[in-house]
């Protein structure tokens, strides 16, 4: 478990909100949020949620990401609970990255996102669970950048954080 990502560059993601949020008028907000690590809820909401942006886009840290994505632009990245957010594609577009990975445990998110992005195959969305990642089909060292966003966030409301932690800090 985790062995792909032995000696790759993590990078965490982490605002402070200083403006409320605008939620759109089809975003259902759970009534606790440990929801939010469940696989349910997000199956739920991804059937019907096209798109939603997490803490910030890619234009908003486009500058301060730069000293942790790899020089290469043709080496992968992995972006992690990925969602239906507009990240993976600008990462490509503005940031002329070439080999990006992006995942989820949504199967409902993972198939609108490849619909959505068929044009581009340097845009790979497979559906698999971080805390899970199957040896092979990623190979030990197999990404040179490992982002998320807000995935670690939905994670704190279960046990399961504390794992992750520890194998981030080893």
């Amino acid at each position: 478990m985790y062995s792909s990502l032995r000696r790759t560059q993590f990078c965490f993601i982490r605002y402070k909100i200083v403006m409320p949020i605008k939620l759109e008028a089809r975003t259902t907000l759970p009534s606790n949020n440990k929801a939010y690590a469940k696989k349910e809820y997000w199956e739920e909401r991804f059937a019907t949620e096209e798109s939603f942006e997490w803490l910030v886009s890619y234009d908003d840290i486009a500058i301060k990401l730069e000293k942790y994505l790899p020089r290469d632009k043709a080496d992968p990245i992995l972006l992690v609970g990925c969602g239906n957010s507009n990240f993976s594609y600008d990462i490509f577009c503005k940031g002329d990255f070439t080999n990006i990975t992006s995942i989820d445990y949504s199967e409902n998110v993972i198939d609108a996102m490849k619909y959505k992005y068929s044009e581009y195959p340097e845009l790979k969305w497979i559906c698999a669970d971080m805390t899970e990642l199957d040896e092979d089909a990623f190979p030990v060292d197999s990404f040179a950048c490992v982002i998320d966003k807000a995935a670690m966030d939905a994670l704190m409301s279960e046990v399961r954080l504390t794992y992750l932690v520890h194998y981030v800090e080893n």
